[in-house]
C-alpha cells in the first residue's frame, strides 16, 4: 500500500508553520459584555405640564432591580439640603423614595449607610465637576478625566463643547481655570463616564447588606435630576435597561459560524469533487454527463494549463497521525499558557508581534482563495493565464524551483500584500475594518483545512476529544491555578486599551486585537464585537472534511460497482450522508454556545464560553451515530480513506503485477 504524502511545497513551508503557531491560540465563543447597566425613567409633575425622560446609570448593589419600565415602582426623588448625603437628616418623606445625592465629601458606603438608616428605596449619586478636582491645587485627581482627541480648544470651553466628536458635551480644562485669567487655557472634551461605586471595604467586604439599588449618574445627566427635583415634585422608576439588538448580534455570528465552516470544507474539497468528476465523465453516458459536470465542477475543459492553475495551487496534503495530534495537543497547551504569562507584562508589544505574524501568513492563503480568483474572473483568460520567467535570483528568494509564473498569480499576490498592508494600517478603524479582518481569517482557515488532512476516524475522534477538555480547561478551569483568572479570556482579550496620567497629561495607547478571531459587531448599547477563535472553525471543519472524503469515497465505490449509474441533482445532494447532517449539528451546537452565553451559563464567574464544549459532541455525535447506523463505524475507526480509495488499491495492485512480472 502506498504511504501519504507528507511533503511540502518549499514556497509553503514558512506559512504553514506561521498556521500552525495561530491554530495554538484561543478557541472559544464570546460576546463582550460591559457593565451592568439600568435606566431611569424621571417624572416631572409640573403645575402646567407633565415631562419624562430616561436617564442611563451603572448599578452597584447587589440588589435586582425591576426588568422592565411597566413594573418598576415609581418614587419620589429627594434631594436633601446637605447634598452629599454624608450625614444623617430627619426631614425625609414618608412615601417610597430614591435619595439624589452628589459625588464627594465622603466614601459611597457611607452614602448608602446613610440612604439605608433614612429608609430609602434607592440610591442615586451623581458625578460632579467639583469631585473631579483637587481643590487645594485646582488639578485634576485623575488627567485622563480629560480626552482633547475627543474635542479641544484654546479659547473657551463653549467653543469645546460645540465639536460633534465631544459625546459629553462637556469640556474642562487643567489645571482648573481661573477667574479673569488672561493666560490661554486648553479646554478639553470630558470622558462622562459611568462608575461602578465601591460599597465595601476592609470592615464590610459584603455590600449585599444594601438591599436597594444604588446607582451612578454622569455629570450632564445628573445636573438634569437636580434641576427637575428644584420644579417641583419629581418621580423616578429604576429598572433593567432594555438591550436592544443583542439577538441581531448573536444570529449574525451563527449563521456566519454556519456558512463558513460548511462552506469552507466544502471549497477546500473541490479536488476531491474533480476526482469524482472526472470519474463519472469516464464511464457514464455522454447524455447524463454535462449534468453531473455542471453540478460537481461547473467549468469547461479549456486546456491543461487552466486546468491547473483552478486546482488549489497543486499543494500537497498532509495527514495527520497520532504523534502529530499529541504534538499539536501539547504544543496548544503550552503556546497558550506561556502567552498568559507574556500578555499580562507585555499586552501590546505580543499582540503587534502577532499581528505582523497573522498578515505575513495571511498573504499567501489570501492569494490563493480570494484575490487569484478574482483575478481569473475579471481578466479574459488569454491575458490572466500570460506567463513570463522570473530572474533566477528574485525565484531563489521565494524558494521556489519554477521560474515560470503568471500574470494571474503575480497580480493576485500583490492584491493579497495590499489588503494585509490596508488592514495593518487602518486595523483601529472599527466602523469597517472588522470584515476586512474576517476575510483574512476566512482565507487562514481555508488554508489549513486545505493542506491538512484526517485520515482515520480514530484519529479525528482523538482529536476533537482532546481539544474539547483543552478548550474546557483553559476557559472554566484555570481561574483555580492563576488567581482568578482564565487564561483563555485573558489571552483572547489582551490589548485592550490604556491610560496612565503623567503630570498633567494622559498617555493613551490604543486598543489592539488578537487577530485569530472572527468579528461580528454587536448593535446594542454595549457596542464592540461578538468574537469567535479560530480553532471553533477550525477544528470541527477538519472533521466536516473528513465527512466530505467519505462521502466521495462512497461514491466512488458506487461508481465502480455500477459503471452505468448516474447522477442527478438531487441524487448527488443525497449521497452527502455524513456533510449535511454533521453541518446541520454544527448548526445546533453553535444555538446551544451562544444560549448559553446569553444566560451566562459559566462556571468560576468566567464570562465568555469554550465553544468546542458544545460543537464537539453535536458534530462528533452525530457522524458516530450515523456511521453506526450505516454500518460503516468499524471500517472508518481502523482504516484511512486512503486505504479504501479503490483508485489508490488498483494503483497498488498494478504496482504489484509490475514488480511480479520484473
Amino acid at each position: 500500500m502506498r504511504e501519504a504524502k507528507v511533503s511540502y511545497p518549499k514556497q509553503g513551508k514558512l506559512v504553514l508553520a506561521i498556521l500552525l503557531v495561530f491554530s495554538c491560540l484561543p478557541q472559544f465563543a464570546l460576546c463582550i459584555q460591559a457593565s451592568p447597566s439600568v435606566s431611569l425613567s424621571v417624572r416631572e409633575a409640573r403645575s402646567d405640564r407633565e415631562l419624562e425622560y430616561i436617564v442611563h446609570s451603572s448599578i452597584s448593589s447587589a440588589s435586582p432591580v425591576s426588568p422592565r419600565k411597566e413594573v418598576a415602582p415609581l418614587l419620589k426623588l429627594y434631594h436633601p439640603s446637605e447634598e452629599f448625603g454624608c450625614e444623617s437628616f430627619r426631614d425625609s418623606p414618608n412615601l417610597p423614595f430614591a435619595l439624589l445625592v452628589k459625588r464627594g465629601k465622603c466614601n459611597f458606603r457611607q452614602k448608602a449607610e446613610i440612604a439605608k438608616s433614612a429608609g430609602a428605596s434607592a440610591l442615586i449619586v451623581i458625578n460632579t465637576e467639583d469631585s473631579l478636582y483637587n481643590h487645594s491645587n485646582g488639578i485634576l485627581y485623575d488627567p485622563c478625566t480629560l480626552n482633547c482627541q475627543m474635542g479641544s480648544s484654546l479659547h473657551s470651553a463653549s467653543e469645546c463643547e460645540s465639536y460633534s466628536s465631544c459625546a459629553s458635551g462637556l469640556c474642562l480644562s487643567n489645571p482648573v481655570t481661573k477667574v479673569n485669567a488672561n493666560t490661554d487655557q486648553m479646554f478639553c472634551c470630558v470622558n462622562d463616564g459611568l462608575l461602578l461605586m465601591q460599597l465595601a471595604d476592609s470592615n464590610h467586604k459584603d455590600p449585599k447588606e444594601f438591599d436597594f439599588p444604588a446607582v451612578f449618574v454622569n455629570i450632564m445627566d445628573g445636573m438634569k435630576l437636580v434641576s427637575s427635583t428644584s420644579l417641583g415634585e419629581t418621580y423616578v422608576a429604576v429598572y433593567e435597561r432594555p438591550v436592544k439588538g443583542s439577538w441581531i448580534s448573536m444570529i449574525l455570528l451563527w449563521m456566519f459560524a454556519s456558512l463558513l465552516v460548511s462552506g469552507a470544507s466544502y471549497r477546500v474539497t473541490y479536488n476531491d469533487r474533480q476526482a469524482i468528476r472526472t470519474a463519472f465523465s469516464t464511464n457514464s453516458p455522454s447524455t447524463n454527463r454535462e449534468e453531473l459536470d455542471g453540478l460537481i465542477s461547473g467549468i469547461e475543459e479549456e486546456g491543461s494549463l487552466i486546468e491547473k492553475t483552478d486546482r488549489d495551487d497543486d499543494t500537497e496534503e498532509v495527514e495527520l497521525d497520532l504523534s502529530s495530534v499529541i504534538g499539536f495537543f501539547l504544543i496548544s497547551s503550552v503556546a497558550l499558557v506561556c502567552l498568559f504569562f507574556i500578555v499580562s507584562k507585555y499586552p501590546h508589544t505580543t499582540i503587534i508581534i502577532f499581528i505582523l505574524l497573522f498578515g505575513f501568513g495571511s498573504i499567501h492563503s489570501m492569494s490563493i482563495f480570494f484575490t487569484r480568483p478574482f483575478v481569473r474572473m475579471i481578466l479574459p483568460r488569454h491575458i490572466s493565464m500570460g506567463t513570463y520567467v522570473l530572474p533566477k535570483k528574485v525565484a531563489d528568494c521565494f524558494g521556489s524551483d519554477n521560474r515560470q509564473v503568471t500574470v494571474e498569480s503575480v497580480l493576485g499576490v500583490s492584491f493579497a500584500v495590499f489588503m494585509v498592508i490596508a488592514w495593518f494600517v487602518f486595523r483601529h478603524q472599527d466602523a469597517w475594518v472588522w470584515a476586512l479582518q474576517d476575510i483574512l481569517s476566512i482565507s487562514v482557515t481555508c488554508a489549513f483545512l486545505l493542506n491538512i488532512r484526517i485520515p482515520t476516524l480514530r484519529l479525528a475522534t482523538y482529536l476533537l476529544v482532546s481539544f474539547f477538555f483543552y478548550d474546557i480547561f483553559m476557559t472554566f478551569i484555570t481561574p483555580v491555578f492563576f488567581g482568578g483568572k482564565s487564561v483563555m479570556m485573558e489571552v483572547a482579550t489582551a490589548g485592550r486599551a490604556t491610560q496612565k496620567a503623567v503630570e498633567l497629561t494622559c498617555e493613551r495607547t490604543l486598543s489592539e486585537k488578537l487577530p485569530m478571531l472572527f468579528l461580528i459587531p454587536r448593535f446594542d448599547y454595549f457596542g464592540g464585537f461578538s468574537m469567535l477563535g479560530l480553532g471553533d472553525v477550525f477544528l470541527p471543519g477538519l472533521f466536516i472534511v473528513y465527512c466530505l472524503r467519505v462521502d466521495y469515497l462512497k461514491m466512488k465505490i458506487f461508481q465502480r460497482e455500477n459503471p452505468d449509474q448516474t447522477f442527478n441533482r438531487s441524487q448527488f445532494l443525497l449521497s452527502h450522508r455524513y456533510y449535511i447532517p454533521v453541518c446541520i449539528a454544527y448548526s445546533m451546537g453553535f444555538i446551544a454556545v451562544l444560549l448559553a452565553n446569553k444566560y451566562e451559563i459559566t462556571i468560576n464567574g468566567v464570562q465568555g464560553q469554550p465553544a468546542l464544549l458544545y460543537l464537539v459532541p453535536f458534530t462528533l455525535g452525530t457522524f458516530h451515530f450515523l456511521a453506526y447506523r450505516n454500518k460503516d463505524l468499524a471500517t472508518l475507526w481502523n482504516i484511512s480513506l486512503a486505504s479504501l480509495d479503490p483508485e489508490e488499491f488498483e494503483e497498488d495492485t498494478e504496482e504489484g503485477d509490475d514488480h511480479e512480472t520484473v
